[in-house]
């Protein structure tokens, strides 16, 4: 996952949780980069906490709440010196409805997306 970072070393992920517990990541600024999958589980949080601290000084996470894994990796993720995190709802990121008709889900890759913007604009 690489992003252009700003002056300051900041960069803003959104992070959305697959159903099959996958964590599935989209970085700015720089545009939408192709978010990126990381394991269900453990492995995946260490992993995603891993590469973020390699690549940002400052980074702003924004993560859609879909279970005990979220919080885990809010956890994890706000153990990084300077990391700021927000956990949000899923209805943050459904899809806007069309006049009488209900929210549509978000894809993680479209939920991973909208929360790295959410991030950038929170922070």
């Amino acid at each position: 996952m690489r992003a252009t970072a700003t002056a300051a070393g900041e960069r803003y992920y959104g992070v959305d949780i697959a159903a099959d517990g996958a964590l599935v990541v989209a970085a700015r600024p720089g545009g939408n980069t192709a978010p990126v999958r990381y394991p269900a589980g453990a492995d995946g949080v260490s992993a995603l906490r891993s590469s973020i601290a390699k690549e940002c000084g400052h980074p702003h996470v924004c993560i859609c709440s879909r279970g005990a894994v979220a919080l885990t990796l809010a956890a994890a993720l706000m153990a990084l010196p300077g990391t700021e995190v927000t956990v949000v709802a899923p209805h943050a990121i459904a899809a806007p409805a069309r006049a009488g008709q209900a929210d549509a889900p978000a894809t993680p890759e479209e939920g991973a997306l909208r929360l790295a913007r959410l991030a950038e604009r929170l922070f």
